[in-house]
């Protein structure tokens, strides 16, 4: 599992205009993003979370992890905030148990998403984006 990449899916914004075509496992998604970020309940509105007035996120991209062994996508990752992110069970609302706080990945809780994944899984999931973001 060590062998993956990060592609880059979309970019979305109220800039954009692209926010309606998420489809509705991924506004679940961001809904559990903001709730981690901002410590808020549920958000009932997404426009809320990408309104820049109200200091939420200019935008948010969503990555597919791919374990390249397999050819599989094994997890959702949404990048925001510069330097935040969240992990997911591919295509699920199931928080894999990894967060972006600061530029660093960390490993917050074991999970039935993470529990077969390499010890220190984090370090490879930091790695292998930042050299997709800097490829």
């Amino acid at each position: 599992m060590e062998n993956i990449i990060f592609k880059h899916i979309q970019t979305y914004s109220m800039e954009a205009g692209n926010l309606s075509t998420l489809t509705s496992i991924q506004r679940e998604q961001i809904n559990i993003c903001a709730e981690l970020y901002f410590g808020d309940g549920n958000i009932e509105n997404i426009e809320n979370i990408f309104d820049e007035e109200q200091e939420g996120w200019i935008e948010a991209d969503l990555y597919h992890v791919i374990d390249v062994d397999k050819q599989e996508v094994i997890l959702d990752f949404w990048h925001y905030m510069v330097d935040s992110g969240t992990f997911f069970a591919h295509n699920t609302a199931n928080y894999a148990g990894y967060e972006m706080i600061q530029f660093s990945v960390d490993f917050i809780e074991k999970n039935e998403i993470n529990k077969n994944f390499p010890e220190d899984f984090e370090n490879t999931l930091y790695e292998k984006f930042n050299e997709s973001k800097y490829s």
